[in-house]
């Protein structure tokens, strides 16, 4: 099923992925979900601001890069 395809731009003007989901589910297609456990956190990246706070969380946690780019923002903030 191209659920997604077929789906008319919502709110924004953007195509919802929940709009396909509930639609394939409506056609009797199959849909499956993860539960997250309470302590596990999720990111919503469907904006800018939310993808660069999550790319900068993610990126600090590095055990590579992450002590780098946590004393290269320290000297621009």
């Amino acid at each position: 099923m191209t659920c997604s395809r077929e789906t008319k731009p919502g709110k924004g003007g953007e195509i919802q992925l929940t709009d396909a989901i509930r639609s394939l589910i409506h056609r009797g297609g199959k849909v499956l979900g993860v539960r997250l456990p309470a302590n596990e956190q999720r990111y919503d990246i469907g904006n800018f601001e939310s993808y660069y706070a999550a790319f900068v969380e993610f990126a600090l946690a590095d055990p590579k890069y992450g002590a780098k780019l946590r004393e290269h923002l320290k000297s621009i903030l």
